[in-house]
């Protein structure tokens, strides 16, 4: 019977997200993602196949938050053109 995972994945991705947007695909060693994630080698290979296969779930995780944090903004607004301008101009102000 195999063991439960001793990580949560949900977590791992988040700090999989901060590192890549941190340093990017090419700047992040599999030491720095093993030490990000404290996952082991193998854990992370078993888990999301390859530095490429954590890349591509890290990226849809931080799709999926900036279509719901956009979709969140949106529900306040009528106008589309107004809630989209909104929330350009909050990008751009920081």
């Amino acid at each position: 019977m195999p063991r439960p995972p001793s990580y949560d994945r949900e977590s791992a991705l988040a700090r999989a997200v901060s590192l890549f947007w941190e340093k990017g695909y090419h700047g992040s060693s599999m030491k720095q993602i093993e030490q990000a994630l404290d996952m082991r080698p193998g854990s992370i290979y078993a888990t999301f196949g390859s530095k490429d296969g954590l890349y591509s779930e890290a990226l849809t995780r931080y799709a999926e938050a900036g279509g719901a944090e956009l979709a969140e903004h949106m529900a306040g607004y009528d106008s589309i053109l107004e809630g989209l301008q909104d929330y350009l101009r909050r990008i751009a102000l920081g």
